[in-house]
């Protein structure tokens, strides 16, 4: 039986890009899609673009306390056997790639991942990751198929205001969730988002905390990479200050 796959949007006045990220979905071949879309109130023209669409997606607008906290409704609305996140700016990949996926989708308690473009399609990421690593790498969730049997137990932390999806991924890591790669790129992930403009406070003040609830190792992995990139980091600022005397 395929099974049905849930995409999700959350947006606030995102006129200038969200028709896109819809027809991205829409124009699947695949037919077992939910597509759940959810609009902090927007302003602008975003209910318009979502009114054209009513019949073919389910979408409330309403005020909400930030985009973790849109995310957290979107998982009480959605059905699907997995669920992704799709920003409104960016979008899926090809038609076919939802078809693609639904095949290699076994494990009913697995979360699969793949890679995105990051801005162009001369530059993929992120690559595989693993519960050693997950405090370093990135998983985007615009490639990430999370099984009913997490996203149905497990809200997003709302006190992180740019890493709650971060936080999301590293909690599933401690609780034993298998993630299995899926070597193929899911969606193109714009560069312009709220994670590139500003720093999770709350995430850097944790990250020890985290990183230890993935077991010694794991944190033993990232204290030496934290203890590399900030040597790293400051040897190069002393290499330039002392060029610039």
């Amino acid at each position: 039986m395929s099974p049905t796959i849930t995409i999700v949007t959350v947006c606030r006045n995102a006129e200038a890009t969200l028709e896109r990220a819809v027809l991205s979905v829409l124009n699947q071949t695949y037919s077992q899609v939910e597509y759940v879309i959810v609009d902090g109130a927007s302003t602008d023209g975003t209910l318009a673009i979502l009114e054209r669409y009513r019949d073919r997606i389910r979408f409330v607008s309403e005020a909400d306390k930030g985009v973790y906290d849109a995310m957290n409704k979107a998982l009480k609305l959605s059905h699907g056997d997995w669920l992704l996140f799709l920003g409104a700016d960016d979008y899926l990949v090809k038609d076919t790639i939802l078809e693609e996926v639904a095949g290699q989708l076994k494990d009913p308690d697995a979360v699969y991942y793949g890679d995105v473009y990051y801005g162009s399609e001369e530059d993929r990421r992120f690559g595989k990751v693993s519960r050693y690593t997950v405090m370093c790498k990135l998983i985007s969730h615009q490639a990430t198929f999370y099984p009913k049997s997490s996203y149905s137990q497990l809200d997003y932390d709302i006190r992180y205001p740019v890493a709650a999806d971060r936080v999301y991924n590293i909690t599933l890591f401690s609780r034993g969730v298998r993630f299995r790669y899926l070597d193929r790129v899911i969606s193109f992930f714009s560069t312009s988002g709220l994670s590139f403009q500003v720093r999770d406070r709350v995430f850097l003040k944790d990250r020890f905390r985290l990183a230890w609830k993935l077991g010694p190792i794991p944190f033993l992995v990232f204290l030496g990479y934290f203890l590399y990139f900030h040597t790293h980091h400051f040897l190069h600022l002393c290499k330039v200050r002392i060029k610039g005397q």
